[in-house]
């Protein structure tokens, strides 16, 4: 890339363009995106998981990532634990205040308690 197709496309340099390739089983999706890849150089592609066998001619880690179903929902239990992670860094900043705040709610029932007590020791 040269400067001057960095500098006409601004702040979008770098930038890519997603494609989203979708269809039912066997209508060709493989096909075309292999046809595609061979015609542009340079296009990525997101491998799926899947938890069927592979058909003839796939390979693992091109076409799918191949897994047994324990290991899948492994890691779509581990990736849903990383998003709600990622999406509330500050979850447990909260859960470590929480604590402080019950006790704080633990000693002030105590100290009213007490001071209830005390007031109407003096009312009877």
């Amino acid at each position: 890339m040269s400067s001057s197709d960095t500098s006409s496309r601004g702040s979008r340099a770098g930038r890519g363009k997603l494609f989203v390739i979708t269809g039912p089983s066997g209508v060709g999706k493989g096909t075309l995106i292999r046809r595609l890849r061979e015609a542009v150089p340079g296009i990525d592609l997101s491998v799926s998981a899947t938890t069927r066998a592979p058909r003839e001619g796939e390979r693992d880690a091109e076409d799918y990532h191949f897994m047994k179903p324990e290991e899948f929902d492994g890691f779509v239990r581990d990736t849903v634990n990383f998003l709600d992670y990622a999406g509330d860094p500050s979850q447990a900043q909260r859960r470590g205040i929480g604590i402080w705040v019950v006790l704080f709610l633990l000693v002030f029932t105590a100290f009213a308690w007490f001071l209830k007590k005390e007031y109407w020791k003096d009312v009877h």
